[in-house]
């Protein structure tokens, strides 16, 4: 779908409206990672900010959940209030991705320490 750059309707209710289309066709999987914001900008041909407007709506709608540096996720339509449920390789992924990030943190904290103990800090 092309988004009208003219008309009365804002950019990001059309993408917020396709793409509420394509979860209810079932384009997209419960629990699984949507197209990222770049991908959704460049396809819909809109600026980046417009496609995150468009997704604060279906997040709002709760149709969609986001997970911060992780991308965004659907919603289990069949899950009691909207709860998100994301899919098993989905948390996987997320638990590998914070383990990661965790032991990079315990390294700056331990080469910290060692310029505290020698006086270089």
């Amino acid at each position: 779908m092309t988004i009208a750059k003219d008309g009365p309707r804002l950019r990001s209710v059309q993408v917020a409206d396709e793409l509420r289309k394509e979860l209810d066709a079932g384009k997209y999987v419960p629990g699984k990672k949507m197209p990222s914001i770049k991908d959704l900008a460049e396809r819909f041909d809109v600026a980046e900010e417009t496609v995150k407007k468009g997704l604060a709506t279906l997040r709002e709608e709760r149709r969609i959940f986001s997970v911060p540096n992780r991308g965004h996720f659907v919603v289990d339509p069949d899950s009691e209030a909207g709860e998100a449920t994301a899919g098993r390789e989905d948390v996987l992924e997320l638990i590998s991705a914070l383990r990661s990030e965790v032991r990079e943190l315990n390294t700056r904290v331990a080469q910290l320490e060692e310029r505290i103990d020698s006086g270089d800090a």
